[in-house]
């Protein structure tokens, strides 16, 4: 089995690069470089991952360990899933009437996600009332699974009764998609308020509420003369569950029965 100092210079020659340009990208001499791949020295633990994405390989690979799949950038990963939500439910459909293997989900989620993407009203979706639910559309792909809460329970939270009152109140928008769209600056109540045309009362209650939300941070600053609160935008991450819900209230609101496919413990049809 190669080394990893030997794994690097294979790898590094593949690419074309040499000892001093592997170097300028790690931070590390070309001297450095030499050695590892002579096996006098070993990279340091930190720099393995880094190496790994600079050739584009993963860990294992860069290990010499055989790759028993094909690797996925980060990038990739969301039409990846996607793909891969839509094949799964064509091998449900494939046991579900009894076919063999001959049968391509594979093919057949492809020819799904092409008609998907050309007709915007229509959608596909599993349900297994002991399960959970699988649904697709031209944008989103989720998998449900089955809730540990009863639907009554579902329906009745008072969390999210809360939240979806915020997220339908004008003037919480109006905060909320102004510091949404001018991350990294921070703000003042008195600046959202004139900027959203918001009472600045108002504008602080919704401020104040986005940080218990981690939605922003809040820093006081002391003037010397007097403490001004400085919000600043915060939880980019968590952004995806709000557009998710606007989109799914969306797709209800305006809700076709256009099924490419709906598989069910109850219903099994093709439109």
């Amino acid at each position: 089995m190669n080394t990893i100092g030997e794994r690097i210079a294979q790898l590094r020659k593949d690419q074309n690069m040499t000892q001093e340009g592997l170097g300028n990208l790690l931070g590390v001499s070309s001297q450095s470089i030499s050695k590892w791949e002579n096996g006098f020295t070993m990279p340091d633990i930190m720099l393995l991952p880094v190496i790994a994405d600079i050739f584009e390989v993963t860990l294992d690979e860069l290990f010499g360990k055989p790759c028993t799949g094909r690797s996925i950038s980060y990038n990739q990963l969301p039409e990846e899933a996607y793909d891969t939500l839509l094949e799964t439910i064509f091998r449900a459909e494939r046991v579900h009437a009894g076919q063999g293997k001959e049968a391509e989900p594979a093919e057949q989620a492809r020819q799904l996600k092409e008609f998907l993407e050309k007709n915007h009203d229509s959608q596909t979706a599993f349900y297994a009332d002991k399960g959970g639910a699988l649904y697709a559309n031209n944008e989103l792909g989720f998998v449900f699974r089955k809730p540990t809460l009863k639907t009554a329970e579902i329906l009745s939270d008072e969390a999210s009764v809360s939240l979806l009152q915020k997220l339908a109140d004008d003037s919480f928008r109006a905060v909320f998609l102004y510091a949404i769209t001018h991350e990294p600056l921070a703000f003042t109540v008195p600046s959202v308020a004139a900027k959203c045309k918001v009472e600045p009362g108002r504008a602080k209650e919704v401020l104040e509420e986005m940080v218990r939300l981690d939605f922003a941070h809040r820093t006081d600053v002391d003037t010397g003369e007097e403490q001004i609160c400085v919000y600043k935008f915060f939880g980019g991450h968590k952004l995806l569950l709000v557009y998710t819900i606007f989109r799914l209230a969306n797709r209800l609101a305006n809700y076709q029965e256009s099924y490419m496919g709906f598989r069910g413990s109850s219903d099994y049809y093709f439109l």
